[in-house]
């Protein structure tokens, strides 16, 4: 579950030993053709961490393994930087994965224990918002180690590069925009897809009635692709404003990169944060719905998958 929409936006879509990658030092760096994911690099790290569940638990402990690394080529693929600011970059990247892997996976299992619990219990409203709760915590702890970095690199930003900044957010957009101007009947197809398989990860085979209570969630549920990049673009234009005014933007640049990594509802518009929190409430619904119908052995694999993630963040952080 993901990213700046919210727990209720199902696309909301969080080594063995450390991989350090040496890389030259690039006086000019090449254009490379990766995009970064929805959430922005900033953010990605608490994507994966708590967005797992879909890949098998070999598999996404091998990418988490190398996530400093996939940050690193992302960053260098949305941000427009001096030499010395990828060095800047690449080290901090390298201190806050450390951080993150070490000390607050652990937190995360023990999230996942006390959501298996809860699973075996039953699960209640309360517990949903509970479990979001954490999640914005963990969002915001980690927005507080990135905070002052964000903030050093942007009023330290080179004016000289803001052209290529802005060439590389268009980039950056281009691929969410083809997919807003995709068919309806295409998107709902994709994120109908992304539904089933996310509960079928959770309760294994799911019976007709479950696939057509996803399916009714699907069909009430809002796409917010378009309402997202009309949000991300707004935010990238004052950003880009800010950026343009040089020393003299440095307190308004703090001001708003507190509002992003913070408080980010507050600058939702109002009909993104709307649709954000009616899908919250519709996926929750879903939810209980679906608790309620579950058998014996659904809800006994639903909370072992939960308790196998719990597993794999301790695994990763070197407590088993």
């Amino acid at each position: 579950m993901a990213g700046n929409a919210g727990f209720g936006d199902r696309t909301m879509t969080l080594n063995g030993s450390m991989i350090t990658t040496i890389r030259p030092i690039r006086p000019i760096r090449p254009i490379r053709r990766y995009r970064p994911g929805r959430l922005g690099p900033i953010l990605l790290i608490v994507a994966l961490a708590l967005t797992s569940t879909s890949c098998s638990g070999f598999a996404f402990k091998t990418f988490y393994r190398n996530l400093d690394t996939l940050i690193q080529s992302r960053m260098d693929n949305y941000l427009a930087m001096t030499s010395s600011q990828e060095e800047f970059i690449d080290g901090r990247i390298n201190h806050h994965y450390r951080w993150h892997r070490y000390a607050e996976l652990p937190n995360y299992a023990d999230t996942c224990s006390d959501l298996a619990e809860r699973i075996d219990r039953g699960l209640k409203r309360d517990d949903l918002e509970f479990i979001y709760g954490k999640l914005r915590k963990y969002r915001i702890r980690l927005a507080s180690r990135i905070y002052p970095d964000a903030k050093q690199f942007l009023t330290d930003f080179d004016s000289s590069l803001i052209a290529e900044q802005e060439r590389l957010i268009a980039e950056y957009n281009q691929e969410l925009a083809e997919k807003v101007a995709r068919p309806a009947s295409e998107k709902f197809q994709e994120r109908l897809k992304s539904n089933v398989e996310f509960f079928e990860f959770f309760l294994g085979d799911l019976n007709e009635s479950q696939k057509q209570r996803i399916r009714r969630y699907t069909t009430q549920s809002e796409d917010t692709s378009a309402l997202y990049l009309a949000y991300r673009r707004m935010n990238q234009t004052r950003l880009i404003s800010l950026l343009k005014k040089g020393d003299s933007a440095h307190a308004d640049i703090d001001k708003f990169l507190k509002q992003y990594l913070f408080n980010w509802e507050a600058l939702y518009p109002v009909a993104y944060r709307n649709a954000v929190n009616r899908n919250r409430s519709l996926f929750y619904d879903t939810v209980l719905d679906l608790d309620a119908s579950m058998s014996s052995s659904q809800r006994t694999h639903a909370s072992n998958k939960v308790r196998e993630l719990g597993r794999n963040f301790l695994e990763l952080a070197g407590k088993l």
